[in-house]
């Protein structure tokens, strides 16, 4: 795996060799942290970002890394995520876009800057590691969790 590789930058002699190599290929300008934990008591949230680069103490990079069998880019059924996204197409693509901007969001809020935010898709169909770059969807986020708040603070008052 990518992860393991990261670890100890061997090169496995497996099905996923042509993979690995292929990532090995791809240029960081920092410090990788493969599975980097972390959190924001403000918010109580917390995840775990697949791979974190330090470009230096206050600076990250962030990069997901996605095995699914298909990324969704298109909304084919013209179904929309729930409130308070409802403008957003219900893909795999976007529910990844959100996942990795909210590592972003609790980053930020630990004192660091994020620079940029890339998924890595491990196409195994085609064999090569598809690169999506992701925008950065503050106000989605900041959205997401007003709302998320407000509906707690409601049930926690009911």
């Amino acid at each position: 795996s990518v992860e393991n590789y990261i670890k100890t930058n061997e090169i496995p002699d497996d099905e996923n060799k042509d993979l690995i190599i292929q990532f090995s290929k791809i240029k960081f300008d920092g410090v990788l942290e493969s599975e980097y934990q972390c959190y924001s008591e403000k918010d109580l949230l917390a995840g775990t970002i697949d791979l974190k680069e330090n470009i230096d103490v206050f600076t990250s990079n962030i990069y997901d890394i996605k095995t699914s069998k298909k990324i969704e880019k298109e909304n084919k059924y013209n179904s929309f995520m729930l409130k308070p996204l409802e403008h957003l197409a219900n893909t795999n693509l976007q529910h990844f876009y959100l996942q990795t901007n909210l590592y972003r969001y609790i980053l930020e809020q630990m004192g660091l800057w994020v620079e940029k935010i890339e998924i890595f898709h491990i196409n195994y169909e085609t064999n090569k590691i598809d690169i999506y770059p992701v925008k950065f969807v503050t106000d989605e986020i900041t959205e997401m969790l007003k709302y998320y708040k407000l509906n707690q603070e409601i049930e926690d008052f009911i």
